[in-house]
């Protein structure tokens, strides 16, 4: 199997993964068990859960890339032998 190929087949499994626990697994227990109210409810949470993500992740790259621009200085070492 071609690298191509594989990268096309796992490609298309990610996408009906996603769609399909997005939107059409998730369907019936939406229309079946939440009420009006819990719809509302549960799109205020994932609303906060998306922005909090946001937040938590634009951290951890911020503080990545601070790190990766702190130099360490280098030590120094005497090249006297002792005496």
């Amino acid at each position: 199997m071609g690298k191509y190929s594989r990268l096309g087949k796992n490609t298309l499994l990610v996408f009906i993964g996603n769609a399909g626990a997005n939107g059409l697994l998730m369907l019936p227990f939406y229309t079946r068990w939440l009420s009006v109210e819990d719809y509302g409810t549960t799109d205020i949470i994932n609303v906060y859960v998306s922005l909090l993500l946001g937040l938590v992740t634009a951290c951890i790259a911020r503080a990545g890339a601070k790190g990766a621009r702190v130099r360490r200085q280098p030590t120094l070492v005497s090249e006297s032998a002792p005496s």
